[in-house]
């Protein structure tokens, strides 16, 4: 499952959108025969963030929300906490500012208490674009500037 759920994630972020979702339902047919509720909802997350990336908002809304609610079950808190960055990114592309800035506060201080460094730098990178898309410059800025800074600290070359 694990294996079917990776090549289906390298696949999206090749842009090869199809075999992504090829191997998502894969990775979920085998998830739900196994009753193996954390890999059901990354597969979930994974097709819900292909549908978010090819223009289907709705579908990738759905999708991610059940997700979350499954890693919420699973009590798999790195799942959820990429679930709701997602989901911040769904609302903000939908012009849904305010649940988007909600759901991205939420996930930036849980990736600072988690110390999840991916999920730090994709959330405050992401903020930095909603801000600016806002036309809040300044603290589009800012939010950018920490993104800098973050990944200067952890070695990533930005």
């Amino acid at each position: 499952m694990q294996a079917l759920f990776q090549a289906g994630n390298s696949y999206l972020f090749a842009h090869e959108f199809e075999k992504a979702v090829e191997y998502a339902e894969q990775a979920k047919a085998l998830a739900i025969e196994r009753h193996s509720t954390p890999m059901l909802a990354a597969s979930k997350q994974l097709l819900g963030v292909v549908c978010l990336v090819t223009g289907k908002s709705t579908e990738a809304t759905t999708f991610i929300e059940d997700s979350l609610r499954l890693s919420r079950e699973a009590d798999v808190k790195i799942l959820e906490t990429w679930n709701l960055l997602w989901l911040g990114l769904s609302k903000s592309w939908q012009g849904d500012f305010g649940s988007a800035q909600e759901i991205q506060e939420e996930v930036l201080a849980r990736a600072k208490a988690e110390n999840v460094l991916s999920v730090l730098l994709w959330i405050v990178w992401h903020q930095g674009l909603r801000l600016g898309g806002q036309g809040q410059y300044d603290n589009a800025l800012t939010s950018l500037a920490e993104a800098l800074e973050w990944s200067s600290g952890s070695g990533i070359k930005s």
